[in-house]
């Protein structure tokens, strides 16, 4: 895929493009947050759920920015030439909740995001088992890391999850 994309909706589209078995790589400009996001490495500040996907599927690269002043009239954002070279497709969508759910609030510990949907002790064991810090943050954490663990604690679940049940909030008086 070739394309100069919306902004708004450029994400979406990569997205999808990514679980196209079809699609073998992608060429787009899009805004330069976003292609960060879609190519950070892991401990870099713009690891991300996306930066997961894609590189469970192959790999993502910057290859330039380019300057509002290149636009009339220019945009407010600076924007990248984004390429992201596919060696398998994957399409596996609780994969991708659980991501939402471990980036949820991605300055906060890995465990407590995990532990809003999953076992807080099989969490924590599980960190442990791996040889991970209890204190380790979501973009701290390598792709394959995500891998282990999702099919860890997916493993003995017919469904898939082992979601507890939700919290109820305290009423506030």
């Amino acid at each position: 895929m070739v394309a100069n994309l919306p902004y708004y909706i450029a994400t979406n589209i990569i997205l999808k493009a990514l679980k196209d078995k079809n699609c073998q790589s992608i060429l787009v400009m899009v805004q330069k947050e976003v292609a960060q996001k879609f190519s950070a490495q892991s401990g870099e500040k713009a690891f991300s759920s996306l930066s997961v996907l894609t590189q469970s599927v192959g790999f993502g690269k910057i290859l330039f920015d380019v300057g509002a002043e290149n636009f009339i009239p220019p945009p407010k954002v600076t924007s990248s030439i984004l390429l992201i070279q596919k060696k398998r497709s994957e399409n596996n969508k609780d994969f991708e909740e659980f991501l939402k759910v471990a980036f949820k609030q991605p300055r906060k510990k890995l465990s407590k995001n995990l532990a809003t949907y999953y076992d807080k002790d099989k969490v924590e064991a599980l960190l442990n088992l791996l040889e991970l810090s209890p204190t380790i943050r979501p973009h701290e954490a390598e792709t394959a890391m995500y891998h282990q663990l999702y099919n860890e604690l997916n493993k003995d679940n017919i469904d898939g999850r082992t979601k507890q049940q939700p919290r109820k909030r305290k009423q506030s008086k």
